[in-house]
C-alpha cells in the first residue's frame, strides 16, 4: 500500500538535517551506537540518522520500499541492514539498540507485539523517537487542500491516528522530551498536486485514473487563487517525541 506512494513522496514535507542533529543530541548518541528505524519506507529517517550511529537497521513490511532504500543507501555510500517484516512479527532478538525511530507511522504499527519488541530491543537508557512533520495552520490554503484531498481519499484505507502518548499507554515508557524545528520553503502548485498523490489513501493506484484526475482538477481549481502569483511560502515543522523507560536517566 505505502509502496504506491513512491514517485510522489518527494513532494511531501521534508525532514531537515538540523532536526536529526537535535534528535541525536537529545538521545546522547556518540556515533558508536546501534540504531533502528521502524516503518522505514524509502529511508527519509534512516538515511539521515545513520551517520549518528555505528550501524543502522531499517525495517519495513513492503519490499519495494526496502529496495528503494537500498538504492538510495548505495548511492549515498551508506550500509544499512534491511529487514522485511511487520514490526510485531519481526525477530525478538533483532536488537539491542540505543535509539529506535518511527517516522509518521506509529499508528499503523500499534499492537501488543510491537510494544513487546520495543521493550526487548531498546537498551537501558535508550530512547524511542517518534518523528513527524506538519504544516502550520497559518498556511491559509492548507485546510482547504486537506479537506478536498480527504474527500476523495479511500476511507477504507484510512487508519485512525493515535497520539504518541496513546501509543505507549499502559507501558513502562514515558515522554522524556519534545523537539521541534521550524522551517519554510517555496512550494509550487504542481508540487502540491503531486503531494496529494503521495498519501496511501489518495495515490493513483488507490483512486484509479478517473478519480485521481477529478481530485487533482478540484484541488487545482481551489488552489489557483493562492498560487496566482506563482509559488507560495510554506511554513512547516519537524517534531520528535522522545520516550524512555520510567526510571532511566
Amino acid at each position: 500500500m505505502w509502496a504506491e506512494t513512491l514517485g510522489y513522496r518527494e513532494s511531501r514535507l521534508p525532514y531537515l538535517k538540523k532536526f536529526f542533529a537535535e534528535v541525536a543530541k537529545a538521545a546522547a548518541l556518540t556515533g558508536a551506537e546501534a540504531l533502528l528505524d521502524l516503518g522505514c519506507g524509502p529511508g527519509e529517517v534512516a538515511l539521515e540518522m545513520a551517520p549518528y550511529g555505528a550501524s543502522m537497521t531499517a525495517l519495513d513490511a513492503e519490499q519495494p520500499m526496502l529496495d528503494e532504500l537500498d538504492r538510495r543507501a548505495k548511492a549515498a555510500g551508506r550500509h544499512i541492514k534491511l529487514v522485511c517484516a511487520k514490526v510485531d512479527e519481526a525477530p525478538l532478538d533483532l536488537g539491542p539498540f540505543r535509539l529506535i525511530t518511527i517516522g509518521m507511522a506509529h499508528w499503523f504499527m500499534h499492537s501488543s507485539g510491537t510494544l513487546e519488541r520495543l521493550e526487548r530491543w531498546l537498551l537501558p537508557g535508550g530512547r524511542v523517537a517518534i518523528c513527524t512533520h506538519g504544516n502550520h495552520l497559518t498556511n491559509d490554503w492548507f485546510v482547504m487542500f486537506e479537506k478536498i484531498r480527504r474527500k476523495w481519499a479511500r476511507a477504507d484505507l484510512h487508519r485512525p491516528k493515535i497520539t504518541k502518548e496513546e501509543f505507549f499507554a499502559g507501558t513502562s515508557f514515558e515522554l522524556n522530551r519534545v523537539i521541534e524545528v521550524e522551517a519554510q520553503r517555496s512550494l509550487a502548485l504542481k508540487d502540491l498536486l503531486r503531494r496529494a498523490q503521495g498519501y496511501s489513501t489518495s495515490t493513483p493506484a488507490a483512486l484509479g485514473e478517473t478519480r485521481t484526475r477529478q481530485m487533482l482538477t478540484e484541488i487545482s481549481s481551489a488552489m489557483a487563487p493562492f498560487f496566482r502569483d506563482g509559488p507560495v511560502t510554506e511554513r512547516f515543522f519537524n517534531q520528535a517525541h522522545l520516550f524512555r523507560r520510567r526510571g532511566d536517566p
